[in-house]
C-alpha cells in the first residue's frame, strides 16, 4: 500500500498559512471555523506553532505569526531559485514599458504575488505584497487556472461564490477563452485617473508562475502587450 498524505501536517501548514494571512491576532474557535476542523484540534495546532516559534500567543490568549516565521520568510526569498532566476528578467521587462510588473503564484482559489510594481520607480525593488488576492480577479490567477484540469477547478470553488463573476458559467466559460488564446486578460476599470486593461501569461510548462502588465492605457494593442511579455519569456528561456 502506498504512503498515505499526513493530514496532521497538512492542517498544520494550513493553520500557519491562515495565520500569516489574517492580518490580525486569531483565537482558536476562529482558527477552527476557517480550517473547518474540531476547535480542540485547531487550538492543539496553534500551541505546537506557540512552542516552535511560528506563532506567538497574546494575553487574549489569540495567535499572531511569531519570530520564527520572519526568519523562515527570508530565508526562504534568498533561498529561492526562482526567485533569484527571474528578478532580472522582471526588472527588464519593467524596462520595456512603463507600467506595471508582476509575478505571481496560485494557492487554491489565491494568488499571492512576490513581485509586483513598477521596478524603476524610486531606485526600489518591488517585492510582492505578500497578501493574497482572489485568483478570479487577477489575471494572474486567471492563467494559472485555465492551466490547471477542469475538475480541479471545480474542486477548489466546489461551494464558494466565485469573485468577479455572477454566475459559475461566466467563470468556466473565461477560463476556456483563456485557454484557447493563451493569455488572460482583465477588462479595462475605471479609477479616479484613468482606464486600463492589464493581461497575465503563464510561465513553464506545465506552469508554475506566471507574469503579467497592468496598469496599460487603452490605445495600446493587445497584441502588443502579450507579444512583449512572450518575446521576454523566451528570450531569458523560462518558456
Amino acid at each position: 500500500m502506498g504512503s498515505q498524505p499526513n493530514k496532521s501536517l497538512i492542517d498544520g501548514i494550513r493553520c500557519l498559512q491562515e495565520l500569516v494571512m489574517a492580518g490580525e491576532p486569531v483565537g482558536c474557535h476562529e482558527m477552527a471555523r476557517r480550517l473547518k476542523i474540531h476547535p480542540v484540534r485547531a487550538n492543539r495546532l496553534l500551541m505546537t506553532l506557540d512552542e516552535i516559534g511560528l506563532a506567538r500567543r497574546d494575553e487574549q490568549r489569540k495567535y499572531s505569526p511569531g519570530p520564527a516565521i520572519h526568519v523562515l520568510a527570508v530565508q526562504t526569498l534568498h533561498g529561492s531559485a526562482m526567485f533569484r532566476s527571474f528578478l532580472p528578467f522582471l526588472e527588464d521587462l519593467g524596462r520595456q514599458r512603463p507600467w506595471v510588473v508582476a509575478m505571481g503564484v496560485l494557492w487554491q482559489d489565491m494568488v499571492c504575488y512576490f513581485y509586483h510594481g513598477r521596478p524603476l520607480e524610486e531606485g526600489g525593488m518591488p517585492l510582492g505584497h505578500g497578501r493574497t488576492f482572489p485568483a478570479s480577479r487577477s489575471s494572474i490567477g486567471l492563467v494559472l487556472l485555465a492551466a490547471l484540469p477542469q475538475t480541479e477547478v471545480i474542486r477548489i470553488y466546489e461551494g464558494k461564490a466565485i469573485d468577479g463573476f455572477d454566475e459559475p458559467e461566466h467563470f468556466y466559460e473565461e477560463l476556456e477563452r483563456i485557454r484557447q488564446r493563451g493569455y488572460a486578460r482583465i477588462p479595462p476599470r475605471d479609477s479616479a485617473e484613468t482606464v486600463t486593461k492589464n493581461f497575465a501569461v503563464a510561465v513553464g510548462n506545465p506552469p508554475f508562475a506566471a507574469i503579467s502588465y497592468s496598469a496599460i492605457p487603452l490605445d495600446v494593442p493587445d497584441e502588443e502587450v502579450v507579444s512583449l511579455l512572450k518575446a521576454g519569456l523566451e528570450r531569458y528561456g523560462f518558456n
